[in-house]
């Protein structure tokens, strides 16, 4: 990082999102930008009395710290990145000591949802989940459950972490995930950690540098590999699998990996998944789903954040054949029906 500089509002670098800093802190009735997003908070050349409260203002959401010596205030600093893409969040930042807790009002007041997976670059972590301790150092993982109440305290330090959605850890760890601590033991433990782990580090580190459209696989990416870990854990932790709900989320992977494919059918699917047909068809049934509508939905989602991430020297119809959609003369009335404008109007 390095190159920050104070503001009295955050960076966002979006042209989708409802949100501005200026409004003051996001809330959920905002949502969630509609491309890839990154927003920068930094406390540097902050009048030193004034920057410990502005990080915990600005990046802190329902987390309570603890008042800090003000001594020990005039002295902090902290600054950080974020990259989002939808739902995905992954979280880079440097910060001086600090320690708070989680409680459960503020689990009440905004649901619990998230569960951060992350990695400490610099510094060490403590935490204490519902007893629980742990101690996290220097390449290794931490786990932050926000439906957990928790005490954690931060040395300086400088850590990573990616934010998951619940009901995704939900389809591979079942409703009762394992406490923070004894997955964050199973994460180190896990051989396929080391592959997670130096893919968030070097992804923070080039993020900047990548194009929009390579900073949206990137972030996927590392979305797959840690759910991957995570189902790999899952047995680890004598965990059931919960079949059906694991193979549709495996299914949705594997067409988002192959949407260019012209072979991509309910057939493929279940060969390569290893499944008959029915199960397949099952699997999607008891989400609300069906494989046909979910292969077309996700090709013409891609081909619409492929529109917003390249120039106007890439055609509409390449753009709409990388993505598996090969019938060009539908095309744009199908685009429209779905999204309410034409292809072209995303051209910029």
């Amino acid at each position: 990082m390095g190159d920050e500089s104070y503001l009295n509002i955050p960076i966002v670098r979006s042209a989708s999102w409802r949100w501005r800093p200026a409004e003051g802190r996001w809330r959920r009735d905002f949502g969630l930008p509609d491309t890839c997003t990154t927003v920068e908070l930094s406390t540097l050349h902050a009048p030193g009395g004034d920057r410990f409260d502005y990080w915990c203002s600005g990046a802190l959401y329902e987390f309570a710290p603890d008042p800090l010596p003000t001594e020990e205030t005039q002295r902090f600093s902290a600054h950080g990145r974020a990259a989002l893409n939808g739902p995905v969040l992954l979280h880079h930042w440097k910060s001086a000591a600090m320690s708070g807790r989680r409680t459960r009002e503020a689990i009440d007041r905004d649901g619990g949802e998230a569960i951060c997976i992350g990695v400490v670059v610099r510094g060490h972590r403590l935490s204490d989940d519902n007893g629980r301790e742990s101690q996290s150092g220097p390449g290794e993982a931490f786990v932050y459950d926000g439906a957990q109440p928790s005490r954690v305290a931060w040395t300086d330090h400088e850590g990573i972490h990616l934010t998951l959605r619940r009901p995704l850890v939900n389809s591979v760890l079942g409703r009762q995930v394992p406490a923070a601590a004894v997955l964050a033991e199973r994460i180190n433990a896990s051989p396929f950690f080391a592959v997670v782990r130096d893919h968030l580090v070097t992804t923070t580190r080039v993020l900047r540098n990548l194009s929009a459209a390579e900073q949206v696989f990137a972030l996927e990416q590392a979305e797959r590999l840690v759910m991957f870990m995570l189902a790999r854990c899952a047995g680890d932790l004598g965990i059931a699998s919960n079949g059906h709900a694991n193979l549709y989320h495996a299914a949705i992977r594997l067409i988002e990996w192959h949407l260019a494919s012209p072979d991509l059918t309910p057939d493929w699917l279940a060969s390569r998944l290893h499944c008959s047909r029915a199960t397949l068809y099952r699997a999607f049934a008891e989400q609300d789903d069906k494989v046909s509508a979910a292969i077309v939905r996700l090709r013409f989602e891609r081909a619409y954040l492929a529109l917003q991430a390249t120039g106007p020297e890439v055609l509409i119809g390449e753009i709409a054949a990388r993505c598996g959609l090969y019938d060009t003369s539908n095309f744009s009335r199908q685009f429209r029906s779905r999204f309410g404008c034409a292809p072209s109007d995303l051209r910029g």
